[in-house]
């Protein structure tokens, strides 16, 4: 099979981004442990088949993600009052604590990533996000 593109040039432009802008994110933007629970962070408890739908995910994975975080103490798994069948997922107080200091994390990398830009550099980055975001969201409604 003949490709449109230089495989070389998409492959060092694929890791090109994963090696910066990927490892920046330091793993949050990745629908797992991270991102289920900045979600239930900002949205407060929910059923479990909200945190499916909103990950993409099968609801079997996010059963074995809901059950680690569990283990660990950082979420608690309640049936819901009026329908047992309903599965209430909420943050613990530890798992509040613990989102927050990676946020901190991370937030503190994106700003020591910003003054090592520069502001100039972090604009004309800025700009170019932007721009990427506006074609996927083009290419996407067709």
């Amino acid at each position: 099979m003949e490709y449109k593109y230089d495989l070389a040039v998409i492959g060092e432009y694929y890791d090109l981004y994963s090696s910066t802008l990927g490892r920046l994110a330091n793993d949050l933007t990745r629908f797992g442990k991270e991102s289920t629970l900045i979600y239930l962070l900002t949205k407060g408890s929910v059923l479990a088949g909200t945190l499916t739908k909103a990950s993409g995910l099968t609801s079997g994975r996010t059963a074995n993600i809901l059950k680690n975080l569990e283990k660990k103490g950082l979420i608690t798994r309640t049936r819901g009052d009026k329908d047992q069948r309903q599965v209430i997922v909420s943050l613990t107080e530890n798992g509040k604590s613990y989102i927050r200091e990676r946020l901190n994390e991370t937030f503190d990398k994106i700003v020591k990533f910003h003054e090592f830009l520069g502001e100039e550099d972090t604009l004309a980055l800025k700009r170019l996000l932007i721009r990427s975001q506006d074609f996927l969201n083009i290419t996407e409604e067709k």
